[in-house]
């Protein structure tokens, strides 16, 4: 049985969620592009998810300060994930590193939607091969 590990302080709420995305415009910290936020009624949509700037499991709290707004899994958010787990950093410094490279997918994939293949793959794929 796999033990969890104690959440440091509260989940982030409705509410915390609703004013970090009105905050920076309901618009992906990563490539920018206006979202709705995840919710029950969207799960298979685009939408904007909470991610931890410094991971729980580096000691990071789920206070609003440790919080960036990025667009859902195989976009923004797992590009990060990806990335910081890859280079162990946070996103600030994934941004610094690699600057707005890996955040340009959603504009291509829009484009490309008849096409199956995941850009997120191929633009981590690149990243780590440079």
């Amino acid at each position: 049985m796999v033990e969890e590990k104690p959440r440091k302080g509260p989940e982030f709420t409705k509410d915390k969620r609703v004013r970090l995305a009105q905050e920076v415009g309901y618009k992906c910290q990563g490539c920018g592009e206006e979202l709705p936020l995840r919710g029950p009624t969207n799960q298979k949509q685009p939408a904007l998810e909470i991610h931890h700037v410094v991971p729980r499991s580096h000691g990071g709290t789920n206070d609003v300060g440790n919080a960036a707004v990025l667009c859902n899994p195989r976009s923004c958010h797992q590009i990060a994930d990806e990335l910081a787990a890859r280079y162990n950093i946070t996103f600030p410094e994934v941004r610094a590193r690699f600057g707005d490279e890996p955040f340009k997918h959603y504009k291509r994939r829009k484009a490309q939607r008849p096409e199956k293949r995941s850009p997120t793959r191929q633009v981590v794929r690149r990243l780590l091969a440079s």
